[in-house]
């Protein structure tokens, strides 16, 4: 058994991880592939300031404010999955 076998076998059963082992090739052996990627990062400018406003105004502010993300990120992760893409992460200042 591989030192890659022995780790991953603290995580999964052993009958699994001797199966993993003997596939041809191993999908325990790190490997790589060329692959066309993008990586996008974009930054929603005077977002704070929209967010006070629309606080100080409104006592939905933040109703408001969730809306307008879950509208605007909702379409642009329905354009990234309909291309085959996926979204790993979203960061904020918060």
């Amino acid at each position: 058994m591989t030192a890659d076998s022995a780790l991953l076998q603290s995580f999964a059963p052993y009958q699994l991880v001797t199966w993993l082992a003997d596939q041809e090739p191993s999908p325990l052996t790190p490997a790589s592939k060329p692959q066309e990627m993008v990586v996008w990062s974009a930054d929603l400018s005077g977002f704070s300031n929209l967010t006070r406003l629309l606080t100080e105004r409104e006592r939905a502010g933040p109703e408001v404010v969730s809306d307008l993300l879950n509208r605007t990120f909702g379409q642009i992760i329905e354009l990234i999955t309909n291309y085959g893409g996926g979204v790993l992460d979203f960061a904020g200042d918060s």
